[in-house]
C-alpha cells in the first residue's frame, strides 16, 4: 500500500504519468501481477488535484509464462540428459534427412569419422566416403524411407583407418504428424570381435570334427589290431595247454598257461569297456540292481591270484542286509582298480587292505558306504584334490591295467556316486589312504 501510495504521490508531485507499470502484490490467496497506468487529474486551473488510475489483472498470463519459461528448462535439461546418454551408448548413433545430411549424431560416430559432432552435422554422406560406398548407404537410407519400414540387423562391413570391421546396423523411418517419413534414425554397433570369433569357433569346430574322426579311427584301429594279438596269445595258450596236459610235473606250467590265457581274457575285456566308457557321454548306458558283494569278491580274487608272489591280506568288515547298488558290468573294472592302486602303492612286506561297507544316508538319499582303506605311501593333501583328474598319475608309477582313478572317477559319475580320499590315519598321510566310495542304493 505504501509503494502504491508513493507512485500517487510521484504522479500528483510531478505532473507525469506512469504508464504500463508491471505491478505484484501478495495476497491471501497468493501472489498476483497487474499492469498498473497513472495520470494525473487537473482541475480548470491546471492544478493537480488527484490521480486516475487504471489496472489489468495479468496474474493468469504471468502464470502461464512462468510455466512456459519452466516447461523450456525442462526441454533444455531433457534434451543435453538424451544427448549425454547417446554420447555414452558404445554404438555409432545418427538421424538423418531425406536431403542425406545428418542432423544429429553421437560422440561414437563423430569420433569414428575423426570429427566433432558439430562439424557432421548438415554433412551430406558423399563428404565423408567414397561416391560408390556413400551411394549404397543412401540407397538403403531410401529403401527404409520409401517403404516405410524398418531394416534390423543387418551384418556388414565397415572400412576404417584400422582395417576391415564389422557392425550391426538398424534403421527405421522416422514419421511426421501426417505419417509421413522425414528422416531416417540409424544405429550402428561394433561387432568385429564377436565376428572374429564366429569365425573362429567355426574354424575350431571344423579342427575338433577331423580330430574326433582321428581319434575314431585310431580307437577303432587299435581295438581291432590289440583283439587280433590277444586272439594270438590265446591260440598258442590253447595249444600249449594240450601239450602240457600230456607231460608229467607240469603242474607249474599248467597254472603259468591258465594265468596267461586269464590275462588275454581279462586284455580282451579291457578293451570292450574302453569301447563302451567312449560311449558314456554319446549315450545313455542302462544300470540295474547288482549284488556287488560278489563283485567286490571276484575283485579280490583276482587282485591275489595276480599278485600271488606278494603277501596280501585283503579283510571286509560289512554290515549285515546290505542291499544292491546300481550298477553295470564297469564295477568289477571300478574294484579292481582301486585294488590294484593300494597293492600298487605300498612299499610295505605285507599289503594290508581293509574294505569296511556300511549304509549312509545323505542329502535324502540313501547310499551304500565302501572304505579301502590301505597301509600304502599314501598322498599328500595338496593332491587329494587332483588325484581323479584325467592325466594324473601316482608318483614311481609302476603300470597298471590302463584304467587310471580318472576313468574311476567316471564310471563312480555315472553311477551318481560320490568319491574322494582321506589319509588312513589324520593328519599324517604317511600312514596309508582312504578310498571313500558312495553309491547309490539300487534295492534288495
Amino acid at each position: 500500500a505504501r509503494k502504491f501510495r508513493e507512485d500517487d504521490l510521484e504522479v500528483i508531485n510531478t505532473g507525469i504519468p506512469k504508464l504500463n507499470i508491471e505491478e505484484s502484490a501478495d495476497n491471501p490467496s497468493g501472489k498476483t501481477w497487474a499492469i498498473m497506468s497513472k495520470v494525473p487529474q487537473f482541475n480548470e486551473e491546471g492544478e493537480t488535484i488527484g490521480v486516475i488510475g487504471l489496472a489489468i489483472d495479468i496474474t493468469k498470463r504471468r502464470k502461464i509464462e512462468q510455466k512456459l519459461r519452466e516447461s523450456e528448462e525442462n526441454y533444455k535439461n531433457i534434451s543435453e540428459e538424451m544427448e549425454m546418454i547417446l554420447d555414452n551408448i558404445p554404438a555409432l548413433i545418427f538421424y538423418k534427412d531425406l536431403d542425406n545430411n545428418f542432423i544429429q549424431v553421437n560422440k561414437y560416430l563423430a569420433d569414428a569419422h575423426n570429427e566433432s559432432k558439430d562439424v557432421l552435422k548438415g554433412k551430406s554422406l558423399f563428404e565423408l566416403y567414397p561416391k560408390e560406398e556413400a551411394q549404397a548407404y543412401w540407397d538403403d537410407d531410401l529403401e527404409v524411407a520409401k517403404g516405410g519400414k524398418p531394416k534390423l540387423n543387418i551384418v556388414e562391413p565397415w572400412e576404417t583407418d584400422q582395417g576391415k570391421r564389422w557392425v550391426n546396423t538398424s534403421k527405421i523411418p522416422i514419421f511426421d504428424s501426417n505419417k509421413n517419413v522425414i528422416g531416417i534414425l540409424g544405429t550402428s554397433t561394433d561387432i568385429t570381435e564377436k565376428k572374429l570369433a564366429e569365425i573362429n569357433l567355426k574354424q575350431s569346430e571344423e579342427n575338433y570334427r577331423q580330430a574326433f574322426n582321428r581319434a575314431e579311427f585310431y580307437k577303432d584301429l587299435f581295438a581291432h589290431d590289440i583283439n587280433n594279438i590277444l586272439q594270438s596269445i590265446l591260440t598258442a595258450a590253447d595249444l600249449n595247454l594240450m601239450k602240457l596236459r600230456k607231460l608229467e610235473d607240469s603242474k607249474d606250467l599248467l597254472e603259468i598257461n591258465h594265468s596267461i590265457k586269464e590275462q588275454v581274457n581279462r586284455g580282451a575285456k579291457l578293451v570292450s569297456n574302453i569301447r563302451k566308457l567312449s560311449l558314456i557321454e554319446e549315450q545313455e548306458i542302462k544300470l540295474q540292481p547288482i549284488n556287488f558283494i560278489n563283485v567286490l569278491k571276484k575283485s579280490i580274487k583276482y587282485v591275489k591270484k595276480s599278485y600271488k608272489h606278494q603277501q596280501i591280506e585283503i579283510q571286509v568288515n560289512q554290515e549285515d542286509d546290505l542291499p544292491n547298488i546300481n550298477a553295470n558290468e564297469f564295477l568289477e573294472d571300478l574294484f579292481d582298480n582301486i585294488l590294484i592302486n593300494a597293492v600298487k602303492y605300498t612299499q610295505n612286506p605285507k599289503k594290508e587292505i581293509l574294505i569296511k561297507i556300511s549304509k549312509e544316508k545323505k542329502t535324502e538319499l540313501n547310499y551304500v558306504k565302501m572304505e579301502f582303506i590301505d597301509n600304502g605311501i599314501g598322498i599328500i593333501d595338496e593332491r587329494k584334490s587332483t588325484i581323479f583328474q584325467r592325466g594324473n598319475t601316482m608318483p614311481k608309477e609302476r603300470g597298471g591295467m590302463g584304467l587310471g582313478l580318472s576313468l574311476v572317477k567316471k564310471i563312480v559319475d555315472l553311477y551318481n556316486g560320490h568319491i574322494w580320499v582321506e589319509n588312513k590315519i589324520k593328519d599324517d598321510h604317511s600312514k596309508g589312504s582312504n578310498f571313500v566310495l558312495l553309491l547309490p542304493e539300487g534295492g534288495f
